[in-house]
């Protein structure tokens, strides 16, 4: 995220003083933290505040300050992995997330449905540590980084996966939990091995995600369009094996093949 501009420094100034107590930490009384919320609502004070008191009773009730401590089912984590070890040739972490291999509809059953939205949680904390930790970096002296890459990987998504309607929804509902709980923390989302029914769930994400969100947004088939990308803005040894990279992407004790 850029440093604020002088028109923008005033407006965080106004903005902390709107929210008063209802701002709970250092974190978010930050000017980086607070700038995120003004900027996604276009510089509007009014809608910023409405927004971001709706997303810390959100916090509240949803236990997401403790998400990260909280035992949870250890199928998830097997099920439905993510690693968020890297950094791009700029500082920002990179994310990576073999989104077509979920497969959510095998989390739609009474059991384990009612635990999805914690394990939405627990993936946007897990980056919100990595983008604080990333700050350790001599890279980010002038501005705190507040910003993450995202390597959605859909190898695999299949037309059966897209018109279960649960499963959709409820894949769909990662981006809207983006939009209203954590806002501006993108800086390159790269969509990869995108398969031929893409564009019918590009459909339905759109009216989801804020416009400057899809501006972020890349969409590439095979490696012979990701591979040159990748290697562009992200060194090998940050990178996982599945990309081209140097490190080994692991599930417990094994590597990951998508199969895993």
């Amino acid at each position: 995220m850029a440093s604020p501009s002088d028109m923008e420094k005033e407006l965080i100034k106004m903005f902390r003083e709107n929210m008063g107590d209802a701002l709970r930490s250092e974190e978010e009384k930050s000017d980086p933290f607070l700038l995120r919320w003004i900027r996604a609502r276009d510089h509007n004070l009014d809608k910023a505040e409405e927004m971001l008191k709706n997303s810390l009773q959100w916090r509240e009730t949803s236990g997401a300050d403790k998400i990260l401590t909280t035992p949870y089912d250890p199928w998830f984590a097997t099920s439905f992995p993510y690693w968020v070890d890297g950094l791009d040739k700029t500082g920002h972490p990179v994310i990576e997330i073999p989104l077509g291999a979920w497969d959510v509809r095998r989390a739609m059953n009474p059991e384990r449905e009612p635990q999805w939205e914690g394990q939405i949680c627990r993936f946007f904390e897990d980056i919100l540590r990595m983008i604080r930790e990333s700050n350790n970096d001599t890279n980010h002296k002038d501005w705190p980084n507040t910003l993450c890459n995202i390597i959605v990987d859909w190898k695999g998504y299949s037309y059966s996966q897209l018109i279960h309607w649960k499963a959709l929804q409820n894949t769909l509902k990662m981006a809207a939990t983006y939009e209203a709980h954590y806002p501006e923390i993108l800086h390159k989302v790269y969509f990869i091995n995108c398969p031929a029914i893409f564009p019918l769930f590009m459909a339905l994400l759109k009216p989801i995600i804020a416009p400057k969100t899809l501006g972020k947004i890349t969409c590439f088939s095979g490696e012979e369009e990701w591979g040159p990308a990748f290697r562009a803005d992200i060194d090998q040894d940050q990178l996982g094996h599945l990309y081209g990279g140097r490190r080994i992407m692991t599930v417990g004790d094994d590597v990951y093949n998508y199969d895993t």
